[in-house]
């Protein structure tokens, strides 16, 4: 009876001592894992990396993250490996509640802002998308436009940087204060000046008419901005989720994430649509006067089509967000593909080429970075304006599309000299339009992680548009892993510089007939910003963080 007894006490004192334990191990978690004890089963996943957990009552306690981490299993009895991933379980599902109640809170105070932009409320047609994603808790946007079309003034491809309006000197007039144009305020000040912006179809077409711009003589530039949505999501799941209901719509190059950082998972999401060209030369003297009605149908065009891409985004919202699959979509292959060696094979000669085989040299040396594709900036000159971006394939009469005279390097005055293209290209028809296009260059970079990526995204800097990540790592499924992701990743860099001519209009004008040399000028500036923003590029890369094997994350 007494060895009963005590064989009883004996396991009423180890209950004990297991109790004991756990209530340790939930206000210290970290202590197990640096003892060495098993720290989860096998069916639990993810698991808390030892450097980011805080015990209760630390100021740091909000920096608790989660991770990939595996501890060594170690032989132990089958109660003490319950009472473990039972003590694991319950840290990990406190921390996730903690993080949504963060993002919950930084998603009230981000919304609960005044709109700072210049419109100052969000525009319509977008409207009803963003309140779709506002009513996930996961997610919240942070801009937005539906896509708008104005005229400006300002420093760009090679324009000089004096001021376009100076300050008139009284308070109140000031440009930012409300000087008008038209019965419409202007945006800017300095060597920068927006105005006549439109986020509706354009009906009269003399808005689209550069005299009586404001400020001093100078170009008078018409753009398009496409639609453009920036989307901060709780976790990866989310993020990745989203980027897949995006990419229905949008090309995939379009839709990319930019930030991964716990709780600020930022997605960019735009139509590459652009359009940006002169209206006057640089005496100020008009290139289209008579043709508003042609520049009119152009814009109106696409803006009814940026709709479109706005609708179908939001109807795939409601109907995929809450679905358990998405659609397959084709990753982005992780291998080089035939750009690559077509860049090995640069002359001497051929400047644009032979800068960017220079850099993927370099990004190719670095520890977890191999180039994927690669395009240097390019111009050529297509048969009105291009709605999507072509491959070098499609460039030239055996192409789908009709394009001529790809060139990745400076041109002379004669390369815009119509009379030259060849027979199938109708120049001889006076309803034809042709269109001079300068596209920017295009990088895609495998990163074996995050810390890969982190690293190129530093040496990167502002160079470039904001790089991002271009699709799922491999092999992650269709809603993502929470925080917990492996690689490898697909980094995409774009270039900046970009331009759209028409070189003549329905009806027969050359608009910059006479104006060959200032296009050249023009053209060329921008190749010549795009090399150097490469070299730049290369420098950095050598003295960077991605040189050391990148950044831990």
């Amino acid at each position: 009876m007494a060895g009963i007894h005590e064989r009883s006490a004996s396991r009423l004192r180890r209950v004990a001592c297991l109790f004991a334990g756990l209530a340790v191990l939930r206000r210290f978690p970290h202590w197990c894992f640096r003892s060495g004890l098993p720290a989860r089963a096998q069916h639990l996943e993810p698991i808390c990396r030892t450097e980011d957990w805080r015990p209760r009552g630390s100021s740091e306690s909000a920096a608790w993250g989660l991770s990939s981490f595996r501890a060594p299993q170690r032989s132990g009895s089958p109660l003490a490996l319950a009472a473990v991933a039972t003590a694991t379980a319950a840290t990990l599902a406190a921390v996730a509640a903690y993080r949504a109640r963060t993002f919950l809170t930084r998603k009230e105070n981000c919304l609960r802002k005044p709109d700072k932009s210049p419109k100052g409320s969000v525009d319509e047609r977008v409207l009803d998308l963003c309140e779709e994603i506002q009513s996930h808790d996961e997610l919240f946007t942070t801009s937005s436009c539906s896509g708008r079309c104005f005229l400006w003034k300002g420093r760009h491809h090679g324009g000089s940087s004096a001021p376009v309006l100076e300050d008139p000197g009284p308070a109140g007039t000031s440009a930012a204060a409300g000087i008008q144009v038209d019965n419409e305020p202007i945006e800017g000040m300095g060597n920068f000046l927006r105005f006549r912006v439109s986020h509706d179809l354009v009906e009269n077409p003399e808005r689209l008419n550069p005299v009586g711009s404001p400020g001093e003589d100078g170009i008078v530039w018409l753009s398009f901005q496409a639609f453009i949505l920036h989307v901060c999501c709780r976790d990866a799941k989310a993020a990745f989720r989203l980027m897949r209901i995006a990419r229905m719509t949008f090309d995939s190059g379009t839709v990319r994430l930019h930030t991964w950082k716990e709780g600020r998972w930022m997605i960019d999401i735009e139509r590459m649509d652009q359009l940006e060209f002169p209206l006057t030369n640089p005496a100020g003297q008009p290139l289209l006067s008579g043709h508003e009605p042609w520049l009119r149908d152009v814009v109106n065009d696409k803006l009814e089509r940026n709709w479109v891409g706005i609708d179908k985004f939001f109807a795939d919202m409601q109907r995929y967000w809450d679905a358990p699959l998405l659609p397959s979509s084709t990753p982005v292959p992780l291998t080089a593909d035939a750009s690559v060696t077509w860049l090995a094979g640069a002359s001497a000669v051929d400047v644009g080429l032979r800068r960017l085989q220079e850099v993927c040299a370099e990004i190719d040396g670095l520890p977890g970075l191999t180039t994927v594709s690669a395009r240097p900036a390019r111009i050529f000159i297509c048969a009105g304006p291009v709605e999507v971006e072509p491959t070098d394939e499609d460039i030239g009469p055996a192409g789908s599309a009709r394009l001529w005279r790809l060139s990745h390097d400076l041109v002379e005055a004669s390369y815009f000299d119509l009379g030259g293209l060849p027979a199938e290209a109708d120049a001889d028809d006076p309803d034809a339009q042709y269109w001079l296009r300068l596209e920017p260059l295009l990088l895609r970079v495998r990163c074996s992680d995050l810390a890969a990526a982190d690293a190129l995204v530093a040496a990167a800097g502002t160079l470039f548009r904001r790089p991002g990540l271009r699709e799922l790592p491999a092999g992650a499924p269709a809603s993502g892993t929470g925080d917990a992701l492996e690689g490898p990743f697909v980094l995409e860099l774009v270039g900046i510089e970009r331009v759209e001519v028409p070189l003549r209009v329905p009806g027969g004008l050359c608009p910059f007939a006479g104006q060959e040399g200032w296009l050249k000028e023009m053209v060329n500036t921008d190749l010549q910003a795009t090399w150097n923003k490469l070299d730049r590029f290369v420098t950095a890369l050598r003295s960077g963080p991605a040189a050391d094997g990148g950044a831990s994350v």
